[in-house]
């Protein structure tokens, strides 16, 4: 969602977030488009381009009366994705939101700038996913050991409300748990469902 509607959800160093998708056809993962964006334009001192992201695959916890569903156990990775192996590019600019579920802080107009990633994924180490299943896309900007917060925040832009799927997106608790985001009291879209931006692209299973 590019518009004043859209957000940026934040990943604080010690969390990380995750959205739920439906495998359409059986074949090989080997790209991940998402979008995200800086809080306040500050961007990190090597560009955009200079983040080591963690990508994590999950099966799925059905949502059952009493809770959301959520990610469960993983299926493929973590795998880490260095500079180089992926790329950036920028969107159009434009207003958007910055909230932080870990914390309930919410900026109505935060930043501009919006940056499209493309993680690219090895034949040699892409997810083969059977159509119908349901996973979870986990994603979090990786600090190095030992390094303190960066003083850039990075965050995952939301989608469109007409393309949200299934339940919320989910951050990662202190305690090592799940909880789903809905969009923030001082939002429009408030209480409804919040989902984040991604595509899954791959390979159908080569003939032998």
């Amino acid at each position: 969602d590019l518009d004043e509607t859209g957000v940026d959800v934040a990943i604080p160093g010690w969390t990380s977030l995750a959205d739920d998708f439906k495998c359409s056809e059986t074949g090989y993962i080997t790209d991940i488009p998402f979008w995200g964006s800086f809080a306040n334009d500050c961007l990190p001192p090597g560009g955009p381009a200079s983040l080591t992201f963690q990508i994590t695959l999950y099966s799925d916890i059905p949502a059952t009366p009493d809770s959301h569903s959520m990610p469960g156990d993983p299926v493929w990775g973590p795998h880490i994705f260095e500079p180089c192996t992926y790329s950036v590019r920028r969107m159009a600019d434009g207003p958007e939101g910055w909230y932080d579920p870990t914390t309930g802080d919410y900026i109505a107009t935060n930043h501009f700038k919006a940056f499209q990633y493309n993680i690219c994924i090895d034949q040699d180490m892409a997810y083969l996913q059977k159509e119908g299943t349901i996973y979870w896309l986990e994603i979090k900007p990786v600090v190095g050991i030992g390094d303190l917060e960066p003083e850039y925040k990075f965050g995952w832009k939301t989608t469109k409300l007409d393309l949200s799927w299934n339940d919320d997106a989910v951050y990662r608790t202190a305690s090592g748990g799940w909880s789903d985001i809905i969009y923030p009291d001082q939002h429009s879209f408030h209480p409804e469902s919040l989902n984040l931006a991604f595509v899954i692209t791959g390979e159908g299973i080569p003939d032998p």
